[in-house]
């Protein structure tokens, strides 16, 4: 989950303490590429993971830099 259980994470510390618990709790944590899909300024990234099929998104702005991004999961 996220920050504070909002499933919410905001800047790059609280992505780096997201993935840092994550690797402690699956150290050998694996995903297989099934596809990727770009848009006009998004990409989604379609995988298998470790709870199954996800897909995220990421919605850059002008720079390029990441402004928004959603994880999703197979139920």
């Amino acid at each position: 989950m996220g920050i504070n259980g909002t499933g919410t994470l905001r800047g790059k510390d609280a992505i780096r303490v997201y993935w840092q618990a994550a690797l402690e709790r699956i150290p050998d944590l694996q995903f297989s590429l099934r596809g990727v899909f770009c848009g006009a300024s998004s990409v989604v990234i379609h995988y298998d993971g470790p709870r199954g099929i996800g897909a995220e998104v990421f919605e850059f702005n002008a720079d390029g830099k990441v402004i928004r991004a959603f994880a999703n999961y197979d139920s």
